[in-house]
Formats: structure tokens, sequence, C-alpha cells
């Protein structure tokens, strides 16, 4: 800082400096000493001591006087200051007999809070050793009383559930702006979510912001002081439940934004569902710069409180033993006969049970249910009447397929002229299946099934959400015709905009996204997949934070400098496997993406143009692309490959997740965005049709990308001239020649399509269900799962004894003979009557046995299952442990465990199937 200057050897300035630029210093004069044969633990007072400061009230008022005193260590000069963002006042104060006091006016400036700074020396001389200084802080709280409201709430302090309830707002002024909520006390302990308070939050205490700097340190030698202890602070345990059914309907009422009346009054009419417990009335007000918030309790109980304990889910063919407890509030007995009634798959066992209950008290009875082998939403529904009033419980309960919910497509074409018969197959429970059949004058419509399963894929890390969302920035309208179901949780742009919510989330401080959620692993192709997502969801007027956008371009011009190369398994022809060194794939589309956002990487660019051994046809395309977007149309001429030849590559369950399929869908892409006249657009078109289908099973990558192109080239495909007639059974439809989608309702019956006029008609008869004969594949294919129900001893347990309350170690055991496997995805989907309770154990628990546990990449923890995620290294077996609680008393079915490939369907296992029993 300019404002330091040498005075000599030992003498310096005192300096106050603040952001502002604002400045007090002194002048102290210092003699020169030799401090060499100085014996320092003779000093009477430390070099650096406090200044204590106090006020003579707690909080001040604008206008008002701040009488300060100031307790020091020894006598001098001090320097005091009033200080926040800047340094608002300086003057100097005389010490003696080792105190000073200050009157300090409180100003506007001051609000909510500044601090008073004091600086305490004095002069060194031969009779004045050693130097000494004291510094003292302490913030000085001003109030305007005028920001803030006072608010009451006014409302019974106990009442009734399914009633409207009036509550009285005050606020004392008129005009006042507010809102109320009322919200289940329960929901808000969970999540320890405090009562709003905008007064305490616009004028919360302010930080210091200025900085204090001198030189005494350097003026005398520090004598050694002892390291302070200390722990890392505690995280708040996340308790908010991340399970996706809701099963519970929380209560929560909001008034919307009101205003008080002349008299500062206000009334807001709650209606009050079916509810027993408390509900905190909570109230947030403001008008011009004054804020004000209240809050008071409303407990909501009927005379007789009756609570049903079911599990979170069952599975067909469950049986259970469900509690009913009533709770009693009056100061009168009852006899209460409860009344038991159930629908859908749930089918009570006892119709009526009876309760004898004292004043004030809770008991409790078993009933029995079981599930029928239908699966859906079930509901159980206890009344009762006491007191000349009815009562009434209802509790809706999922009942969960132990066989897998399928989807299974019929796709063909359909020329001008012909007529083309399909028969909707009748395999499914009649509970939740759907089928349709939709049209389009353009290839896209066969892909209805591809779609359906990429917008559902279970799994979240980074790779799938922007491939469930990728391909409905080009497919809007198609998306929602092909599969209406989507509808239900969300439109296409909705998915899009979630997409990019939580990739941004999964950004990491280098511009870079994390693989899973909340940190872990990276992926290079991922990394530049995502940023390309962004790019294009920008271009389409989606909001895209552009500092996140910068900063990921940044991360991927970083990852192309690194000019890593690798190995490239591809089949030469249909019998030969070969293998040669290539570019990282993820290198050349990083040039890509980065040259269609604007900031292309020449230099690198013309090194690769250069090495073109280096390679394969889809990162050529990619090249050439590249040269494209920066308008340079010879070199990407010079590029093309002069023949259509696909792609051939191995598939990988990591790394790039190269296939065949994702190789050429990549290169249809890059020509409907550089090359619209490209005669060998309708070849890749017509080989992805062609192929596609030929096999059961494809990656999210695969998917993505083909209807990426799809969804492109239907945006620019010409209208057809085609008419026809569509007969389901014994209904007839007319098809105008556009996209075009018809649900059918019975199963079993018979499709015929007659089509005139000129064109050809794509078509996919989707049906969707959980299959009749309830098959789950159950094989090791290329890997293998197990699965070990152990008691805390680490030995096998009889899962026909199993007693409630009782804590069971799950153990799964995934090998493979193949040395190293990706992205391998573990489901195990617990029985009814458990519920994990601790799903990470490690060699630090009390469980010997778990110390050889694995650590997966990411584990998603359902109500109903554990999600695992685990790459495989070596020949090795892989360990995981978690525990569950038997907290339901029955009989439970549980489903086979399953590890999947996610990339690559070759490698498959599932075992495990079977009835568990729990004791009261």
């Amino acid at each position: 800082y300019e404002y330091l200057y040498t005075v000599d050897r030992c003498g310096e300035y005192i300096v106050r400096v603040s952001k502002a630029g604002d400045i007090g210093y002194n002048q102290v004069s210092f003699y020169s000493y030799d401090w060499s044969n100085a014996d320092l633990t003779s000093f009477p007072v430390d070099p650096e001591a406090n200044v204590e400061i106090v006020f003579d009230k707690k909080t001040y008022a604008p206008g008002e006087t701040a009488h300060i005193l100031f307790q020091a260590p020894f006598n001098g000069t001090m320097l005091v200051t009033t200080e926040r963002n800047s340094v608002f006042s300086h003057q100097y104060v005389a010490v003696t007999n080792n105190a000073a006091s200050l009157d300090i006016p409180i100003e506007e400036k001051y609000l909510p809070n500044a601090y008073v700074s004091a600086v305490l020396f004095r002069k060194l001389n031969e009779k004045n050793i050693p130097l000494l200084a004291g510094h003292g802080f302490a913030p000085i709280f001003v109030e305007k009383p005028s920001n803030k409201l006072n608010i009451s709430i006014k409302a019974p302090n106990k009442i009734r559930p399914k009633t409207k309830q009036s509550v009285t707002v005050s606020t004392g002024a008129p005009n006042v702006y507010f809102t109320l909520a009322a919200v289940d006390e329960g929901v808000l302990q969970v999540s320890n979510y405090r009562t709003p308070d905008p007064y305490g939050y616009f004028y919360t205490k302010k930080a210091l912001e200025t900085d204090t700097y001198d030189f005494f340190r350097h003026l005398i030698p520090e004598p050694e002081k002892s390291a302070g202890g200390g722990g890392e602070g505690t995280e708040m345990s996340k308790r908010l439940n991340p399970l996706g059914v809701q099963r519970f309907k929380p209560v929560s009422l909001w008034s919307g934004i009101r205003k008080t009346d002349a008299n500062g009054n206000a009334e807001v009419v709650l209606d009050v569902p079916e509810f027993s417990g408390e509900l905190r009335l909570m109230v947030f007000s403001y008008k011009g710069n004054a804020f004000g918030s209240s809050q008071k309790g409303m407990k909501v109980a009927d005379p007789i409180v009756i609570t049903p304990a079911l599990p979170r889910f069952l599975s067909a063919n469950d049986t259970m033993s469900m509690v009913i407890t009533a709770f009693n509030t009056t100061d009168k007995s009852v006899r209460l006969t409860l009344s038991i009634e159930a629908h859908g798959p749930i089918i009570p066992m006892a119709k009526k049970a009876v309760l004898e209950i004292g004043a004030n008290q809770e008991k409790y009875v078993n009933v029995n249910l079981r599930t029928s082998a239908e699966v859906g939403k079930g509901t159980v529904e206890v009344k009762t009447s006491a007191f000349g009033e009815e009562y009434a419980i209802s509790t809706d309960i999922p009942v969960r397929p132990i066989s897998p919910y399928t989807s299974d497509a019929i796709t063909g074409v359909v020329e001008a002229g012909d007529t083309a018969r399909i028969e909707v197959p009748n395999v499914y429970l009649s509970s939740g299946r759907k089928s349709y059949i939709a049209f389009s004058p353009f290839p896209v419509a066969n892909f209805a099934k591809e779609l359906k399963y990429l917008i559902g894929y279970p799994h979240g890390c980074l790779e799938q959400t922007t491939s469930k969302a990728f391909p409905q920035i080009y497919l809007r309208d198609i998306a929602v015709m092909l599969d209406p179901s989507i509808l239900n949780h969300g439109s296409p742009t909705y998915f899009v905009n979630e997409a990019i919510t939580k990739i941004v989330s999964m950004q990491q401080p280098d511009g870079s996204f994390s693989y899973w959620p909340n940190g872990g692993s990276y992926n290079s192709w991922a990394n530049v997949y995502a940023t390309h997502f962004l790019l294009e969801a920008k271009k389409a007027g989606y909001a895209v934070p552009e500092n996140t956008v910068k900063a990921a371009l940044n991360s991927i011009a970083q990852l192309a400098r690194g000019k890593k190369t690798t190995d490239y398994t591809w089949h030469e022809y249909a019998e030969k496997i070969s293998i040669r060194r290539i570019a990282d794939k993820s290198i050349v589309y990083a040039l890509y993406v980065l040259a269609s956002a604007g900031v292309p990487d020449k230099n690198l660019m013309n090194y690769y143009r250069a090495e073109q051994a280096l390679l394969t046809s889809d990162t050529r395309f990619l090249l050439a692309g590249a040269f494209a977007h920066t308008g340079d149309r010879k070199t990407f001429l010079e590029l093309m490959p002069p023949e259509f030849v696909p792609e051939a590559a191995v598939r990988e369950t990591g790394d790039s997740f190269d296939s065949p399929i994702r190789a050429n869908a990549l290169i249809l892409n890059v020509l409907f965005d550089t090359d619209l006249s490209s005669g060998k657009i309708p070849l890749y078109l017509e080989y992805l049709s062609k192929t596609y289908h030929t096999n059961n099973w494809y990656s999210t990558q695969d998917n993505a990308f083909t209807l990426l192109a799809f969804g492109k080239a239907a945006r620019i495909a010409s209208s057809s001239h085609i008419r026809g007639i569509v007969q389901i059974g014994a209904k007839q439809y007319s098809y105008g020649g556009d996209n075009q989608r018809i649900d059918i309702d019975p199963f079993g019956k018979k499709v015929s399509i007659a089509l005139k006029g000129s064109g050809r008609v794509y078509y996919s008869l989707v049906t969707e269900g959980v299959r009749k004969d309830g098959k789950v594949r159950i094989e090791d294919k290329n890997l293998q799962i197990r699965r070990e129900f152990l008691g805390r001893d680490g030995k096998s347990i009889d899962l026909k004894s199993i007693k409630r309350n009782d804590l069971v170690v799950i153990k799964l055991s995934l090998s493979s003979s193949l040395d190293h496997l990706q992205n391998v995805a573990i489901s195990d989907l617990l029985p009814a009557g458990f519920e994990i309770e601790n799903p990470r154990l490690t060699e630090n628990t009390d469980y010997g046995f778990t110390r050889n546990a694995t650590s997966p990449e990411y584990m998603d923890i359902r109500d109903d299952r554990m999600n695992i995620y685990t790459n495989l290294y070596g020949r090795q077996p892989q360990y995981f442990y978690y525990i569950v609680r038997a907290v339901t008393a029955g009989t439970f079915v549980y489903a086979p465990v399953v590890a999947e490939a996610m990339y690559d369907a070759n490698y498959y296992s599932a075992s495990g199937y079977g009835k568990i029993r729990i004791h009261k």
C-alpha cells in the first residue's frame, strides 16, 4: 500500500486502510535496540495484548450516542475507528490508568451493525522496553424500529381435521403484504426447517470487510505459542428422504400473497385435510424496507385417532400383519368396532376388530392382509364410530411386481397400396398394461420403444442424465406422440430443463462435470457429451448459465490439449477383430464441440488433419465437421471419406462408450449439422433403420444419438401424400399422413393398416406391462451376482424364522471372467417387510466379516431397493454389504438380484428368488 512509509530501521507509520481507500495514520517514534541478548521470557506483557471494548447498551438506534469504555493492558495512545465496508470515522484517545472512554454518534449508515476497532501502542525507548501493542474489535448493533413489523396470529390452539379454519393475521399497519403457510410440524422437523425471518435476513449482522495492517511483529521477535487444538465441524445429518414413492400426503397449505386492510388485519381460511398432528402456522410480511414474521402451533386431532401401520410397499402374493393403533384423546372410556376395507390388489383377511380403550389411552390390534397376483395402487381404509361421530383413515400403498415391467414393440413400414396386419399380444396382467400404435411418414416412428426406454432409464449418472434429455431438444412434439406417458411427469421441455439443472449442479471447480452426483469419478467422453448438450440446449433457447458453458468449454479445451491416444478395437470383417492405436475419441469430439461453440482450437485441428492415421471413420467425420463449423469447406471436403463405409467398432462398457450403432449415428448427426445436401445422409438413415432392430438391447448412447439424428431428420422431412384406414378389432380410424398415435384397448385384437396415395408410413405397435407368467430371466451371462442373508456373526440365517426388529446383513458378491468391465449396475429389490437400516457398512463397524467390502462408485437408495454402481478390474470378486431391519410381520416375496453392464447387454446376471417370513 502506498500509505506505508519507513521512517528508520525500526520506525513505521501505523495505518488504517479500507477497501474504499479511507485512511487514518499516526507517526510513532521508535529507537534502535539490540534484541540479540534480550530475555523475552521476562517480558511482563505479551507484545500483542487485547483491548476490551464495553458498550453501555446492547443495541442503538440512529441518532443515539454510544458511550464506550476501553479497558487496556497498558497506558499509551489508542487509534479508535468505526468501520464495516469502509472506515466511517477515526480518532486518537489517550489511555491513562489502563482505561479510556469515548462517545460515538450513531448514524443510519451503521445499520444493521458496524465495528469499533482499537489499536493501542506506546513509544519505545530504552526505559520503555518492550514495544507493546494492543488490539480490539467489537460489533456495535444498530436497529431502526420502523423497519421491523410486529405480527400476531390469532388461531385456536386445537382444531378438528377435515374442517375449514379461520386464521387472523394482524400487523398493526395497513396495506402490509404477507403470506401464511400451515405445514405439518413433523415434516418441518425432518428437514430442521425454521420459520423464515425476513427481518433477520435483510438486517443480519454484516461482516467486517476492512483489513488492519501494522509492523509491530517485525520490530520484535515473536515468542513461540502452543498450537491450538480443534476439530472438524460435523455436517448436519441429511435426513431428507431421497426415495421417490410418496405414500404419505404431507400437509402444506399456503395463502398466496395477501394484504392487510386499513386496520392492519386480514383473515385467511384454511381448508384442513384429514390429518392428525400439529401444524405450524408461519406468516411472512413486508412493506417497503420493513419486514416481519411470526409462528404459532395448532394441534389437529379427532377425539379418536386411528393409525394403521403399513410397510412402504408390498409385492404380489405377500401376506402381512397390519397393526392398527387407536388413541382415545377424551376423558371417557370407549369401545371401538373397527371396520377394515381394502381396494385394488389388497385383500383384508378379517373385516372387523374390537378395542376397549380407557380415557386418554392408546391400544392396538393386529389384522392380516394379503395381496393378489395383480399389481398397482392399493388402498386400505379403517373406519369406526364413537361419541356420535364417524372416524376413518385411508392409506395408499403401491403393490410392486416381482417380475419386471417390460415394454415390447413391433415395428415396420407400409407402402402405399399395401396392407399390414399385426396382432396385439395379450401376455400382460390387466393392471397397468398399455398399448398404442404410432405412425409417422418418417422412420422416427420405429423408435417409440427406444424413446420410452431412454426416458425411463433408472440410473442417474452424467451420461444417462444427458442421454435422457438430449434427443428431446429435437423431438418435443414427436416425443409426446411416441410416448404420451412422459406427460405424466412433465413435457419434453420440462425434462430438458431438469437435466440442465442437474448437470449444472455436477460441475466441478475446473469446469468439468463429475460422473455421479455429489462428486465422484470422471469420464472424459461424458464430460464432452454434457458440454455438447448444454451448448445445443442454449442454441435452442433454453436458459443455460453462460458461466457454466464457458467453464465447461475451457475444461474440454484442456482435455483436447492432452493429445491422449488409446487402443481401438474394431471388426475388420465378420470373423476378425483388429486393434490399432488411435486418438482418444473424446479429444476429437471435444474439438468438434469447441468449433461448434465458435471457439475452435485450429492448431490441434490441423495436428490431427496431418495425423489422419490416428482417426477412425466417426472421428474423421467429427474433425471434418469441426472445420466446417469454422467455415473451412475445403478442408471439410478433403477429410470426408469418399465412400459410404459403416463404422464397425467393438462395444465398450466405459471409456468412450463406443459401439457400431453409436458411431454411425454420430456420423449422421455431424452430416445433419454441417452438410444437409450430402448423399450419405439417406445411406446412413437406411443403415440405422435396417440394423437397429436386429437386436433387443441398445445402450443409452445408441438410443440418444440415433434419436438425435432421426429427430433432426424429422424436422426437415417433407409432408407425405398418403392416407389410409387403421382397423383395430371392430373399430376404424382414419390416418391423415402425419404423426399420429392411436391407443389400443382391449388387448388380443388384430390391427390392419391399409394405405393409398404415394409414399410410405412407418409404425411402432408398443405394448407394456407385467407379464402374466411372472417370468424373470435367471441366468449368468459373462457376469455373476449372488446374494446372502447374514446375521451379526456373519453366518447365514433361516429366512423363515426372522423376528420383527431383527437386523439382517445383506451380502452381494459380484464377479466376472473379464479383466476389465465398467459401469456395472446392481439392483437388489427388498422384500416388503424390510427397511434399509445402514447402507454403508465399513471396516469401522462392529461386523468384522465386512472388512473385505468393496467401495462402490455410487449408491442409490430407494424405498424398495438398493442400487449399486461399480467397475470391475481384474478377476477378483467384489463384495457389498448393507443392513436391513425387519419391520413388518408377514410372509413376503423377494425378487432376484440383478447385475448388468449398463452399456453392453452381453454382461448380465440374475439370481435368487423366494420368500421370507417375519414373526411378531
